[in-house]
C-alpha cells in the first residue's frame, strides 16, 4: 500500500445542478471527517472483562471544509453561499489522488457557514457539512 498526503487529496462537491466540481484548489483544511461503528456493551454476569458487540449502525461526524474566502465561480464559496435549503449534495473525497482506489462519497446537508476575518490575514471561510446516508 502506498503512502498518500495532502497533495493527493481531491475534494469534490456538487453545485446543486448537480454536477460534481473539483474544489480542491479552494480547500486548505478538512476537519472532522470520521466514521464510527456503534457498539453496545453486552457484558454478562460473571464476566471478568467487558464485552462489546456491534449493533450494525455507522455514524458519521460533521465535515468541515475551510479555506481563504474566494468567491471565484465554482469554488467553495460560490457553490455553498446560496445553498440555504434542505437539499442534499454529493461530497466526494479521493484520498489517494489519481489511483482512485480510496474514495468516499456521501450525501451531505449544509449545516453552517462561517466567514472569519482576521487583521493581517485573508478572511477564512468555513463550511460545516452533515453527512446523511451511507458512505459509498
Amino acid at each position: 500500500m502506498g503512502v498518500f498526503g495532502w497533495p493527493d487529496l481531491i475534494v469534490e462537491l456538487d453545485d446543486g445542478i448537480p454536477t460534481l466540481r473539483d474544489i480542491s484548489a479552494f480547500v486548505t483544511g478538512l476537519g472532522g471527517y470520521s466514521k464510527e461503528r456503534i457498539t453496545e456493551e453486552t457484558t454478562g454476569a460473571g464476566e471478568t472483562t467487558d464485552v462489546h458487540k456491534g449493533i450494525g449502525f455507522e455514524q458519521k461526524g460533521e465535515v468541515e471544509l475551510s479555506g481563504p474566502y474566494d468567491d471565484t465561480a465554482l469554488g467553495l464559496v460560490a457553490i455553498t453561499k446560496g445553498w440555504n435549503d434542505d437539499s442534499g449534495r454529493t461530497l466526494k473525497l479521493t484520498f489517494d489522488g489519481a489511483t482512485g482506489a480510496d474514495i468516499d462519497t456521501v450525501e451531505v446537508l449544509l449545516k453552517r457557514t462561517q466567514r472569519n476575518p482576521t487583521r493581517g490575514a485573508l478572511h477564512q471561510y468555513v463550511v460545516t457539512l452533515q453527512p446523511t446516508g451511507a458512505i459509498t
